[in-house]
């Protein structure tokens, strides 16, 4: 008698899985298909059975669809709680662009997001995928770094780790031998397809920002992390999302008001930047320009930003900004007067 229930359970559970794993919308499958499956699973049960147990799924709540196409005859489970094939796809490319996700936990997190899905729409997206293996990461502690990482800012401790850069030697690029370094962590960021670290090294009283795919042998230390409220001006909470909107290339600084004219062609590239808080305080179309303003860090990531763009972009103030920026181009002008002038042979 227990064998016979055990079996009727298994029954049960496996018609789940094969429903979840085989069927969509667009792929009913039938009473009939579905016992041809689980006897490849070793396990025989009549239509009839199968009808019973497909009534009990659907009286726990499962919401199964039936299909009277004319060439989709069939069930499908439509749970309200899977993801959509649109979801799925933007989370699958959002996983093969990230440079920090190395290419073997590419693939495997690609699986993971698969299994969301029917079979026939996996192999549908999977045939639509790619991605560049050039700029995947190479730092394979990367997702021991993330898990170390998480627990030590749930747990308010310090971690140990070695820092790595890369560097050219005999015309080939390695890592250099890296330098050991004690943070207190206090929040992980994702900023222009990076991960970092927001946390504080001792030596200095200021929030500091670290690449994970630069970090090695990562660890967590018993000493308490230096609360954050000593180094910056959050209290109660670090508010990441605020610190990334001030931070530009993830470089930190002094918060100022940015008062800036743009050209018209510049709008969007200001949006995509600042969003809603931007505030247009002038807009003359007759001269085909605009001012704005808004809070920032000063820092080199801002300068290294506003140089892109300084065709169309001028900084009206703090006056300190605006002479950084006039003294930043005069040396860039300097650079390109002294540069060596190559003669192109291919030309």
């Amino acid at each position: 008698m227990d064998s016979n229930i055990n079996k009727e359970k298994l029954c049960l559970l496996k018609m789940l899985q094969i429903f979840r794993k085989n069927s969509d919308q667009d792929h009913p499958i039938t009473l009939l298909e579905v016992g041809k499956l689980l006897e490849q699973e070793g396990l025989s049960c009549s239509r009839k059975t199968l009808g019973r147990d497909l009534k009990a799924l659907r009286d726990a709540g499962y919401d199964f669809i039936k299909s009277n196409g004319s060439n989709q005859r069939g069930f499908y489970l439509a749970e309200s709680s899977s993801f959509e094939t649109a979801e799925v796809r933007v989370l699958m490319d959002a996983v093969l662009s990230a440079p920090f996700i190395t290419e073997e936990w590419t693939k495997q997190l690609v699986d993971h997001l698969k299994s969301l899905m029917s079979v026939h729409q996996a192999e549908d997206m999977c045939r639509q995928i790619s991605f560049d293996r050039t700029y995947k990461c190479k730092n394979g502690e990367i997702f021991y770094t993330i898990d170390t990482l998480e627990k030590a800012i749930r747990a308010k401790k310090k971690i140990r780790m070695v820092y790595q850069h890369q560097i050219l030697w005999h015309n080939r690029v390695t890592l250099d031998f890296g330098r050991e370094f004690i943070l207190s962590p206090y929040a992980l960021l994702w900023s222009h397809d990076k991960y970092y670290l927001a946390c504080n090294y001792k030596k200095y009283d200021v929030v500091s920002n670290y690449r994970l795919d630069r970090m090695h042998r990562v660890e967590i230390m018993e000493e308490p992390a230096r609360p954050f409220e000593e180094v910056c001006s959050y209290r109660g909470t670090f508010d990441a999302d605020d610190y990334l909107r001030h931070s530009f290339y993830m470089y930190n600084g002094e918060r100022q008001t940015l008062l800036i004219r743009c050209k018209n062609s510049a709008l969007e590239i200001m949006l995509d930047r600042f969003g809603d808080s931007l505030e247009f305080l002038e807009c003359d179309n007759s001269k085909d320009v605009f001012t704005a303003r808004t809070d920032v860090s000063i820092s080199e990531g801002l300068y290294e930003w506003l140089l892109q763009y300084s065709e169309v972009m001028t900084v009206l103030s703090p006056t300190i900004v605006r002479h950084e920026m006039q003294e930043r181009i005069r040396e860039l002008y300097k650079h390109y007067q002294c540069a060596p002038n190559f003669q192109n042979d291919d030309a």
